[in-house]
């Protein structure tokens, strides 16, 4: 199992579901923060899904054990 917080469950639901589409920072803020495009907001998409590869990369790691 691995937990995720509520904005890296959005990512990771928006990319599983979309596994042949790639997303721009604007349209990722757009449908999962839902404001308007920044700096701040696109520091946060990669925070956050830096956060996610890597929790996803532990989960499998322990898996694989």
């Amino acid at each position: 199992m691995i937990l995720l917080t509520v904005k890296e469950f959005e990512n990771f639901s928006l990319l599983i579901q979309n596994p042949k589409r790639v997303f721009t920072y604007e349209v990722l803020i757009d449908l999962v923060w839902k404001e308007d495009y920044s700096y701040y907001s696109r520091k946060a998409v990669n925070n956050h899904i830096s956060n996610l590869r890597r929790k996803i990369k532990v989960a499998l790691d322990v898996q694989d054990m």
